[in-house]
């Protein structure tokens, strides 16, 4: 998943109209390599920052911090590796100590939740994984001699499950601008990497078609409205970039809209596809969530949206938040459900399958996780987690849905597994057989996933 921006990091987008059809041009585009190919490989290290989207590079020829940990046992000839991984950069404990305070990059196996390597020393503020060519872009922060951030670095890795090992793929890219403060708005296209520049918010794109040699453009993004995030959707037959959506609010009181644009990524530039539309209404305190579908043969934004605040600010009877999904460009509604809540709260960023098309949220301020299936006539059910659902996400080859929970003093990696048909799907706790590290608490967190949905 793309990664929400924090609120007390937002700023307001300059007023006016999107005013460009095409950014300046990317280098010539190059011929897609092998993901193996590029750089000397090498069992590199990073580290990261809990609640941020991170990124670093490492490695034998790469730029990464010291190794921390040990790395899982090489398969030798055992058989084909497991598939699927899970990468967090966040913070751990340090040995005989107490808190997390020491930045790591974690390498988990979605099959257990066990720590496959650890890195340590690194800050990072986006994780993504791009599908077609198995490769995860790392965004570094880098920071100056007095300890300040003062710019980003964008390396290319591949990730090895018979030996467990990272490898640094082509050549870093220094200089990039920095994100916003702890957490990346940042995305994954075909053969591209966007993110949103801080203060500024301009849009970074990135062509990353060969990894030793990859450029960089900007974009004013002058649409009027509050930048919360940005969403990427990849699409089959689109080898070269994709569609990014730009989530906004514009807010009179404590009443926001949600508006929605959706720019064109192509080998040439960017381009506007379907100008700011409002996509639901929402109070201040009660934001909605948002992912994207993985399936590329139908991309699609999901949202989860909170109640709209009627009497000035509370929720109607029934209090019902709605789930839908809007098809990509042109943002037309696919699906929706309503489900019950409480009240007017923040949903959590939610997880999305669509092999059941569904939908899997909860709200930040309790522990009720809503399972939500599109299809008509289904039946919506709940589960309750063992902690407050900050955010959750959909691990394809285990077929689970992961909540990732960081307080100060606790944190765990809770997992489902998501079964049952279209019409019931059901979610049942993952047993012994899950063990994620004690000493982790995720941040930024991205799953690797097939280039297309592997339905059971």
């Amino acid at each position: 998943m793309a990664a929400r921006m924090k609120e007390a990091a937002l700023i307001a987008a300059a007023a006016g109209v999107f005013a460009c059809s095409l950014i300046n041009e990317f280098s010539d585009v190059v011929p897609e390599k092998d993901a193996s190919a590029g750089g000397a490989a090498g069992s590199g290290a990073s580290g990261g920052t809990a609640g941020t989207a991170g990124s670093g590079g490492g490695g034998a020829g790469g730029t990464g911090g010291t190794t921390g940990g040990a790395g899982g046992s090489d398969g030798g000839d055992a058989g084909p590796a497991e598939p699927g991984l899970i990468v967090t950069a966040g913070k751990a404990t340090p040995d005989g100590g107490t808190g997390f305070t020491v930045s790591v990059l974690s390498a988990l196996s979605p099959q257990t939740g066990a720590e496959l390597q650890r890195e340590v020393g690194k800050e990072y503020t986006a994780i993504l994984y791009e599908s077609g060519r198995a490769l995860w872009f790392l965004l570094e922060q880098v920071k100056n001699d007095a300890g300040t951030p003062s710019s980003q670095r964008l390396c290319a890795r591949s990730f090895d499950r018979k030996t467990n090992k990272w490898a640094t793929v082509g050549k870093c890219l220094d200089g990039l601008p920095l994100s916003a403060p702890g957490s990346a708005a940042a995305v994954v296209l075909r053969q591209r990497v966007a993110y949103l520049a801080y203060p500024s918010n301009d849009l970074i794109l990135v062509s990353t078609t060969d990894p030793n040699a990859m450029t960089t453009a900007t974009e004013k993004l002058t649409a009027p409205g509050e930048l919360m995030d940005i969403v990427g959707h990849v699409k089959s037959g689109v080898s070269v970039g994709g569609n990014i959506s730009v989530i906004r609010k514009t807010c009179v009181g404590n009443v926001c809209d949600l508006k929605i644009e959706v720019l064109a990524v192509a080998p040439q530039g960017l381009s506007v596809v379907q100008t700011p539309v409002i996509k639901g209404t929402f109070t201040s305190t009660a934001s909605p969530g948002w992912t994207a579908s993985t399936d590329p043969s139908a991309p699609s934004l999901i949202l989860a949206l909170s109640p709209p605040p009627v009497d000035g600010g509370g929720c109607g009877t029934p209090c019902n938040a709605k789930a839908e999904a809007f098809g990509v460009p042109l943002l037309t509604s696919t699906a929706s459900a309503e489900f019950s809540v409480p009240g007017l709260q923040r949903i959590a960023p939610p997880a999305f399958d669509p092999c059941l098309n569904t939908m899997v949220t909860g709200l930040t301020t309790d522990q009720t996780v809503h399972i939500i299936p599109f299809g008509s006539g289904a039946s919506l059910s709940t589960v309750q987690s063992t902690q407050l659902v900050q955010r959750l996400l959909f691990e394809p080859y285990t077929r689970s849905v992961l909540s990732p929970f960081a307080q100060s003093s606790n944190a765990f990696i809770q997992a489902w597994k998501l079964s049952g048909t279209a019409a019931a799907p059901k979610l049942t706790p993952r047993g012994a057989d899950w063990k994620p590290p004690p000493d982790l608490a995720a941040g930024p967190i991205a799953v690797a996933i097939p280039d297309s949905p592997e339905c059971p």
